[in-house]
């Protein structure tokens, strides 16, 4: 369970105005980059989730997911880390 335990990445994916979601964050100093369907955020501290809430209720996007990430057994063995 330690290798599986919540990361300090935010998986954000929206519907919808994924590019005005990631402007509404830049504005907000938060730094912010697509992988696939999600906006990811490394987020440096608690209080950013706020900032972020707000970014997201701005752009008027439809929320689908906003949840920290967890480790995956798979990373694990690709990493060779033990």
């Amino acid at each position: 369970s330690q290798f599986t335990q919540e990361t300090r990445t935010l998986l954000i994916d929206v519907d919808d105005r994924r590019e005005q979601v990631l402007a509404a964050l830049g504005q907000r100093g938060i730094e912010a980059e697509t992988e696939g369907h999600s906006i990811v955020v490394l987020m440096s501290a608690d209080e950013q989730l706020d900032d972020i809430r707000d970014a997201v209720a701005e752009s008027e996007a439809r929320l689908r997911r906003l949840a920290l990430s967890r480790g995956q057994l798979t990373d694990i063995f690709r990493s060779g880390k033990r």
